[in-house]
């Protein structure tokens, strides 16, 4: 229903353009940390369609929904790009607790006490792999999108 609101507002021939993320095991962030997490509790799959962050990582989901609400002149393409974090990787985790807010604490929060410290330092460890002695280089997979009305 949003993407098909979206095109109804969009002026005849007006474009417009759209982001995602790409699959979770090709963004080393979610790998780093809520793929740790994962390691050592199950952690549940959303079902098919339910909202979600990487509803549309699957290469041509995004297009196809695209293609149901309307629109035309579909184009998708999946692209890397940089995502660093300026300073050093406790920073880097801090800041991805906030950023991701409720839904990431809520998944750490399941982490066992007894397991939670190994949960901590495997999580620091996996994002160390990036560090560079100043800054967290992450990438990010990303699926862009854009449609005509």
């Amino acid at each position: 229903r949003a993407l098909g609101e979206i095109r109804r507002v969009l002026k005849p021939g007006g474009r417009a353009a759209f982001v995602g993320w790409g699959p979770r095991e090709q963004n080393p962030v979610y790998l780093a940390t809520t793929g740790v997490i994962g390691k050592h509790v199950a952690l549940p799959e959303p079902e098919p369609g339910a909202p979600d962050g990487y509803r549309f990582a699957a290469p041509g989901t995004l297009s196809a929904a695209l293609r149901d609400a309307g629109f035309a002149q579909v184009e998708e393409q999946s692209v890397v790009v940089p995502w660093p974090w300026p300073g050093p990787v406790e920073e880097a985790f801090e800041s991805h607790r906030d950023l991701r807010g409720a839904p990431f604490r809520k998944t750490l929060a399941k982490v066992p006490p007894e397991k939670m410290d190994q949960a901590l330092a495997e999580i620091h460890a996996a994002m160390c792999e990036y560090y560079d002695g100043a800054q967290v280089n992450f990438t990010a997979m990303l699926v862009v999108a854009s449609a005509v009305r």
